[in-house]
């Protein structure tokens, strides 16, 4: 792959002017503090923030505090702004940033990052989520989404695909009933042909069944974001029948994890739900044909193929694994779409120093700082210049080629939580046989109180007014 180097020349002009500070933001040793909270990439955010005070030619110290997650970190937000307290700098998901746009200082009439210049830099849904009004809330460091992972020697092997990757779920969900292999083993299967159906012991179900849900149904939270919409998700289909389409969404996921369907080929024995890998170790044994990944899992599925070579264990070569781009219902390319996450950085309310924080956005948003941090996290940038340059790569290629179907959907609900009220709904109906109507009830239940809750959270930790 190819190796950038991070340049941070000529980019004190687009910081502009540096103000004189009031006393309050110069520490005893004389240098003006920042502090940042993050869930991951402090050393990045340590090594920007030397760089920026080199830029800036003054003595800025940065400190980067590290949670355990982004749920973790903005209940400790809210904490923090009731008391008026709290980072000036936050690193978290735009769902959170997007719906607590009171909490965050926006950047108004400034020339070096203007909207028009901001709608230059950032791919569109960038744009809606984080531009309103003139108005600039944060920006984005990154642009997250799924591909599929395949093994190419079995589909031109097994089912004389050579080597191409189901583009449709029809054409996934044919292919997985050609590659899997039922047998009297421990887990019953001499080969799989996916991993999916389950939550527990599959890396990134939960955002794949998020994108089937999105795929079939729009929307799982109304667009204001006060009602939960999947019980509302009814409409008629091609040959005339009437179906809930999130019910349809539920049912086709699960349908790969039941032996009582032709597409079968996971269960709960072909990945230890609490194994390191799960079932990315089972596809790197040559066991699975195919799993779904983010742009830094090859570099996890390589090293494990590594791992193994070192060890002489029989594994898939490098060579083998193919990326190409997540299944979807339509043919269409108008109607197809990939959901992706965004992580971006705001500046807080409390902030004492909010122009200065700004001005570290600023420089964080220069086009060489975000390819830094891309290769920094191995993740999509959520720049369109990067974009199109990385279409060529061999890893980051196939995931850029599908920036133009992006959708960013907008929660009003903590991401994690909404995964885990996932795994809790499919959960019942594999292990309490519970039927999939009496599932998805679950689920819309679940979520109403999940939305309540966050709206009684957000109403006790209101901020402080300034």
């Amino acid at each position: 792959m190819k190796k950038y180097v991070v340049v941070l020349l000529g980019m004190v002009l687009l910081l502009g002017g540096c103000e004189k500070k009031s006393p309050q933001e110069i520490n005893s040793s004389g240098s003006q503090e920042l502090k940042i909270w993050t869930a991951d990439n402090k050393d990045f955010f340590e090594a920007l923030g030397r760089e920026f005070s080199s830029a800036l030619e003054q003595p800025i110290e940065i400190q980067v505090t590290v949670f355990e997650s982004d749920a973790f970190l903005q209940k400790s937000l809210l904490h923090a702004l009731a008391e008026n307290k709290g980072p000036d700098i936050v690193f978290t998901d735009h769902d959170w940033l997007f719906h607590n746009r009171s909490k965050l200082i926006p950047l108004s009439n400034d020339e070096a990052l203007s909207a028009e210049k901001y709608r230059q830099i950032f791919i569109e849904p960038a744009q809606n989520v984080f531009v309103q009004d003139g108005n600039i809330w944060g920006v984005p460091l990154s642009l997250e989404m799924l591909a599929l992972f395949s093994n190419e020697t079995a589909l031109v092997e097994k089912v004389d695909r050579e080597g191409e990757p189901p583009q449709t779920w029809e054409e996934f969900q044919s292919v997985v009933s050609a590659l899997s292999q039922s047998d009297n083993s421990l887990d019953r299967f001499a080969f799989s042909g996916a991993a999916l159906g389950r939550m527990d012991n599959v890396f990134w179900s939960g955002e794949v069944f998020e994108n089937l849900l999105l795929q079939m149904t729009e929307r799982i939270f109304s667009p204001d974001g006060k009602t939960v919409a999947l019980a509302d998700q009814t409409g008629v289909t091609a040959d005339g029948k009437k179906v809930n389409f999130a019910l349809s969404a539920l049912r086709f996921f699960v349908s790969f994890a039941r032996s009582s369907h032709s597409n079968f080929s996971w269960n709960e024995l072909l990945a230890g739900a609490e194994s390191e890998h799960k079932n990315f170790e089972t596809f790197v044994r040559g066991e699975t044909a195919m799993v779904f990944g983010k742009t830094d899992d090859y570099f996890r599925l390589r090293d494990l193929i590594r791992a193994y070579s070192s060890q002489e264990k029989a594994s898939i070569s490098e060579a083998e694994i193919r990326i190409s781009p997540f299944p979807q219902f339509e043919s269409d390319e108008n109607k197809k779409k990939i959901l992706a996450w965004m992580h971006a950085l705001g500046v807080v309310r409390s902030s004492p120093r909010s122009d200065l924080a700004w001005q570290f956005l600023k420089f964080a948003t220069s086009r060489e700082n975000l390819l830094g941090f891309a290769n920094t996290t191995l993740v999509l940038p959520a720049h369109r210049e990067l974009i199109l340059e990385m279409q060529g790569d061999p890893v980051f290629g196939p995931f850029a080629r599908q920036a133009a179907l992006v959708v960013v959907p907008l929660y009003p609900v903590p991401r994690s939580n909404l995964y885990t009220l996932f795994s809790e709904s499919i959960s019942r109906f594999h292990e309490k046989n519970q039927g999939i109507e009496e599932v998805l009830e679950f689920l819309q239940s679940s979520l109403e109180e999940e939305l309540s809750q966050q709206r009684r959270l957000n109403t006790i930790l209101s901020p402080a007014s300034p």
